[in-house]
């Protein structure tokens, strides 16, 4: 949990840019003011032309079968999402996460090919779910994950629920529509995204109540440490 903590209040700051690198890290020019787009895998911090010239075109991936467009995934298209380095970094030995591996985002159910670090900076770049922590992925289990839930999707969830009442049986169903409304055959992830809403929401409330700050971390938890205090109460 502590690790965990530690990669959210992480992801709050400048990540892996230096607070006093003024230099982009696509356009190599330099800035007094970056932006980081955080729907963006990576998250990385640009100018603001850069940002720009990066979503200058709407992310339809679709292709043309002779008749009409029809849906493709980037990872039919060869798409490797590396983890573990800079957006843009190659790794010299990259090593395979999982073939069928699934991620939930706000738009659908996606099968994404992956890849790890396993090059000389892997201690640096830590453990299977520790670079999915740091790409904004959260995963069903540090035990060869094979599923994981964008935090935008876990966070849309939370919104929704408190909300607008939605349940995850429902929200759920909502992704698999997104993703295909026709009913295909879809990978079945409805009881990894119970854990996961669940385990996220508990380091949500770990977080908020300054937790990862504390030097014995998660351990040092008092009982009722977590609990809001109601302003009306005497």
């Amino acid at each position: 949990r502590d690790e965990y903590l530690h990669e959210l209040l992480r992801r709050d700051g400048c990540m892996n840019h230096e607070a006093e690198d003024h230099t982009c890290r696509v356009c190599g020019l330099t800035s007094d003011t970056f932006v980081r787009c955080i729907s963006c895998f990576g998250s990385e911090m640009m100018c603001g032309g850069c940002c720009v010239a990066r979503h200058a075109a709407n992310p339809f991936h679709k292709t043309w079968n002779g008749r009409y467009f029809e849906k493709t995934t980037l990872k039919q298209l060869g798409l490797r999402v590396q983890l573990g380095h800079p957006l843009g970094q190659p790794c010299l030995t990259p090593r395979r996460l999982y073939n069928g591996f699934v991620v939930l985002h706000t738009n659908g159910i996606h099968e994404v090919d992956v890849y790890l670090c396993d090059c000389e900076h892997a201690d640096r770049a830590g453990a299977a779910e520790i670079q999915m922590l740091r790409a904004g992925w959260f995963p069903a289990t540090d035990d060869v994950p094979r599923t994981c839930a964008t935090f935008e999707c876990l966070d849309l969830f939370t919104t929704a629920t408190l909300q607008a009442k939605t349940t995850a049986y429902d929200f759920y169903w909502m992704l698999e529509k997104m993703t295909d409304s026709t009913g295909g055959k879809l990978p079945d992830r409805y009881a990894p995204l119970l854990r996961m809403i669940r385990e996220y929401s508990h380091l949500m409330m770990l977080k908020r109540g300054g937790i990862g700050h504390k030097p014995r971390g998660v351990a040092s938890t008092a009982p009722g440490a977590l609990a809001v205090h109601c302003p009306n109460s005497p």
